[in-house]
């Protein structure tokens, strides 16, 4: 998929997603989870291991990834917690955005 194919699935411009990626601009939470839901399910999974790498053990061993624990997490919440759970994601990024 190309931005464009990837814009119009999740319903927002192409000019949205362009200034998005290149983290001048937030979409916001329902915008952002459009455009993860249009991606297709190995980009969808590369861009959430993008996030987060695994997280050590206390003897030191590779763990599960802080993706993995939210992944282990979101399969037993609702649509409200897992909306609240993207926003506080969102928001993180608003705020590094902004000390940038």
């Amino acid at each position: 998929m190309n931005r464009r194919e990837i814009a119009e699935k999740g319903g927002i411009s192409k000019s949205s997603l362009s200034r998005f990626l290149a983290g001048e601009t937030d979409l916001g939470a329902s915008r952002l989870e459009s455009v993860i839901n249009a991606l297709p399910e190995e980009a969808k999974s590369r861009f959430f291991l993008l996030l987060s790498p695994p997280i050590s053990t206390p003897n030191g061993s590779p763990g599960l990834s802080l993706l993995a624990r939210l992944e282990n997490h979101l399969k037993g919440c609702d649509q409200q917690q897992f909306m609240e759970v993207l926003k506080i994601v969102v928001d993180a990024r608003r705020e590094r955005l902004e000390a940038n």
